[in-house]
């Protein structure tokens, strides 16, 4: 079977506008996933994408052990004696206590927060986790 120059054009045609049509669609693909990203960040989607839930703290606290972790959700609980605090952080998987060196978000305010998460009552086989914020101020969202 002999090719002829023109099949040849029209095959090397058609190669370079698949290349382009996926160039082009992973550029549209990039592009949506920005503009998706970019768009959560005003209802908090992304600070909780990029956060640990709370209930795999809570479940395997041995797991993140002297690790730096990040949690959001909603402030449900809150006290504290002038500087230190303690407030309660519940997202849609479960809740913990955060310890604070600085005074406690309000009731209902939606934080995000790095530290560490740290068993401090063992009762059995059940035990008390609670979170202590270490590296980074709270962060309304």
């Amino acid at each position: 079977m002999i090719i002829s120059q023109r099949d040849f054009q029209l095959v090397k045609v058609t190669d370079m506008k698949r290349r382009t049509a996926i160039s082009i669609f992973i550029v549209m693909v990039v592009l949506a996933a920005t503009t998706f990203l970019t768009g959560c960040k005003r209802d908090g989607i992304i600070s909780r994408i990029f956060a640990t839930p709370i209930e795999e703290v809570i479940d395997s606290p041995q797991r993140f052990e002297n690790r730096t972790i990040t949690i959001a959700g909603k402030v449900t609980r809150s006290g504290g004696i002038g500087k230190k605090s303690a407030y309660l952080v519940e997202d849609e998987t479960g809740s913990i206590w955060v310890l604070d060196n600085t005074s406690a978000p309000a009731i209902g305010e939606e934080v995000r927060i790095r530290g560490q998460p740290s068993q401090w009552l063992r009762f059995g086989n059940k035990s008390l986790t609670v979170f202590k914020r270490t590296v980074e101020q709270k962060q309304k969202k």
